[in-house]
């Protein structure tokens, strides 16, 4: 989803990764009169006999809602998608929706609120039968999670068909969907998918393949304020290279339409992994991973003008002699005075580290932060959101700590110096805590975390903080 002024990581980092060979409702409300930054405010737990796992979430317009999608095991089967609404305030369970295909697994990956405030859409994968994975995504009344519809997208070989991410354009009018599909070489291409938002019928598909037998994957998607472009962002092939490689590709099309307007690379190694546009539409930012001549890829990002993809700049911003990063979200200041992004770098042996970064509209870096849990490890980045206001940076991600091995934390940083503002940590019941996705309330008021928590299981975990 896109969140407000933000944009979650996730799976598409996993995916770019790994396909470029580099990718019962528990505790009740816990808020405080005197709410300081960084308090929890309540936290969801939400789960089945098996393993489940939240993997992104949203907020409604009115800051209502909290909306969380993620994978309920199931018996005998694969997994179900399991969508739920909680009170923003309370945590109290408002509806919870589940869909299957009674057979094999289905499984989401991203969630976007209409701008309305009256549909949730969830996109992910589900097999069939007759095919193997294909794209599924669904509509729901965002206010009682009744079921609008569901759409599916076989490609042509009815094989693997992977969507990574959805949104929802402006007037509410369309749902976009992006992601990997199994092309004619038996490789995978780039598709994007564009619905009618209020009937679930397929407006268009356009399918993009690079050079050679090589994968091909999209990550992300998000349209301008205007409504006529959409914005797709991951990696195309690359003919001839050993090993296999990929460039960072980003590609305006046609709303209406779908055909291209612009597609742009960048690079020689690796790929994009999330978007945003500036408020005014001018600048579309792509941010992920890039190398140059062989070199390890580094945390990248590119700025396009909306209008005709002409580069205004770029920027690896890297540690020296440090292994490879990566971005997996970019967000922009309200006032477009700003981009924020969010990833990982190695760190050798301390492990890896979640960076944060800002940067002004030429390129120039303002401030760069890195975060380490308690024990050199594991430190994973799952998003970065920026307060309706401007005035902070909010990042969430799993660390590792030595007495509780994995837990979510979230960072609050001052937006203009990038000082920590205040940090929170979740530790659930058993070791093992994993965070998917970040969002804000549209009053800046409170920042909402999910992802896994093991228990006998992994569940469902989601919780709030008081930002002030």
């Amino acid at each position: 989803m896109r969140h407000p002024n933000g944009l979650r990581g996730r799976a598409a980092a996993g995916a770019i990764v790994a396909v470029t060979a580099m990718w019962f409702l528990v505790l009740g409300p816990a808020s405080s009169a005197r709410a300081t930054g960084g308090t929890q405010l309540w936290q969801q737990r939400y789960g089945g006999p098996g393993q489940d796992m939240s993997r992104d979430i949203g907020v409604s317009p009115d800051g209502s809602l909290v909306y969380v999608t993620g994978s309920l095991a199931t018996p005998h089967r694969g997994p179900d998608i399991v969508t739920i609404a909680y009170d923003r305030a309370t945590g109290t369970q408002a509806w919870i929706a589940r869909w299957g295909t009674k057979v094999f697994a289905a499984q989401p990956v991203a969630l976007s609120v209409s701008p309305d405030g009256s549909a949730v859409y969830v996109t992910g994968e589900a097999a069939t039968p007759a095919t193997s994975n294909d794209y599924v995504t669904i509509g729901y009344d965002a206010n009682n999670g009744h079921r609008l519809w569901v759409a599916r997208y076989d490609g042509p070989l009815h094989s693997e068909d992977l969507a990574r991410d959805v949104t929802v354009s402006k007037d509410g009018s369309r749902v976009f969907v992006t992601g990997s599909s199994t092309g004619g070489t038996g490789t995978y291409d780039w598709v994007t998918v564009a619905y009618d938002a209020a009937s679930g019928g397929q407006l268009w598909a356009v399918r993009l393949t690079g050079s050679g037998a090589r994968d091909d994957g999209a990550a992300a998607v998000t349209t301008g304020p205007d409504d006529g472009t959409v914005f797709v962002t991951g990696f195309l092939g690359v003919a001839g290279s050993n090993p296999p490689d990929s460039k960072m590709v980003t590609v305006a099309y046609d709303a209406a339409t779908g055909d291209a307007r612009w597609t742009k690379t960048f690079g020689d190694t690796a790929g994009g992994m999330a978007l945003a546009v500036s408020p005014d539409g001018s600048t579309v930012y792509a941010a992920g991973a890039s190398g140059k001549g062989g070199s390890e890829p580094e945390l990248t990002l590119v700025a396009y003008d909306a209008a005709t993809g002409s580069k205004e700049w770029a920027g690896r911003f890297h540690v020296p002699g440090q292994g490879n990063s990566y971005a997996n979200s970019v967000a922009v200041s309200p006032d477009g005075s700003r981009v924020y992004a969010g990833g990982m770098e190695a760190g050798g042996s301390s492990g890896e580290r979640i960076v944060t970064l800002a940067i002004d509209p030429l390129g120039s870096k303002l401030w760069q932060r890195t975060y380490t849990g308690r024990r050199n490890g594991l430190n994973a980045p799952a998003g970065t959101v920026v307060s309706p206001d401007g005035a902070a940076v909010y990042v969430a991600g799993t660390t590792e700590d030595r007495g509780t091995f994995l837990d979510y934390t979230t960072l609050a940083y001052d937006a203009a110096t990038g000082t920590s503002i205040w940090v929170a940590r979740y530790v659930g019941p058993v070791k093992g805590d994993n965070a998917s996705a970040i969002a804000v309330s549209p009053d800046g008021s409170a920042v909402f975390v999910t992802g896994s928590s093991h228990k006998t299981r992994s569940d469902f975990e989601t919780v709030a903080y008081s930002t002030s």
